[in-house]
């Protein structure tokens, strides 16, 4: 009959929504789980980035290098400020200079000089180069000259710089110099030398 008909074609209607739905459902669910499953790749991802961006900071992988290659440097330093008594200038990994513990910022003239110069030799020494040259050598009292001549000396003699070129002005001539020192005066725009330059041994 026609009722019987519509009957089963209203059933087969609700049926097929149903059908519809539960196919839609099923769809999100899965589409769900591989949003799930994606969402853990990018956090595993963010995890990685984070320990990577951690190993790239300078106090990681950087730093580590860094400190690394300063320990000799600095060995160099404590040795040579030892070898003049002057306080112990060491260099951080976030490149701070101090003497004797203190900020070369808040150095005297004098004692930034000093500092100045056992960096220059330190950098003569690890570089290679065995040559330092010393400016305005005349900010450093008559002891400390005495103990720059000296230091200077014994790195010669361990073979550890070949040359060292002392500059600045001085009221009269030196009068009496180590053997391994040469003296150049240079009065009215004339060079003469003290002594004949000799080579330490």
């Amino acid at each position: 009959s026609i009722e019987s008909l519509n009957a089963l074609r209203k059933q087969e209607g609700e049926l097929r929504a149903q059908y519809n739905a539960l196919w839609e459902a099923a769809d999100e669910a899965k589409n769900a789980e591989a949003n799930t499953q994606k969402a853990a790749g990018y956090h595993l991802d963010v995890l990685e980035w984070v320990l990577i961006e951690k190993a790239l900071a300078p106090d990681g992988i950087p730093g580590e290098i860094l400190a690394g290659a300063l320990q000799p440097f600095n060995a160099s330093l404590t040795r040579t400020s030892k070898l003049t008594g002057w306080p112990v200038v060491q260099v951080s990994t976030e490149m701070e200079i101090t003497a004797g513990g203190r900020l070369y910022q808040l150095l005297s003239e004098s004692e930034q000089w000093r500092c100045n110069t056992l960096l220059a030799l330190a950098i003569a020494v690890h570089s290679g180069l065995k040559l330092v040259m010393l400016d305005r050598f005349d900010v450093l009292d008559l002891p400390a000259r005495g103990q720059l001549l000296g230091m200077l000396v014994s790195l010669a003699k361990a073979n550890e710089i070949e040359s060292a070129i002392g500059l600045g002005p001085l009221k009269a001539k030196p009068a009496k110099l180590p053997p391994e020192i040469s003296a150049v005066w240079i009065e009215g725009g004339v060079a003469q030398q003290a002594q004949p330059m000799q080579q330490a041994g």
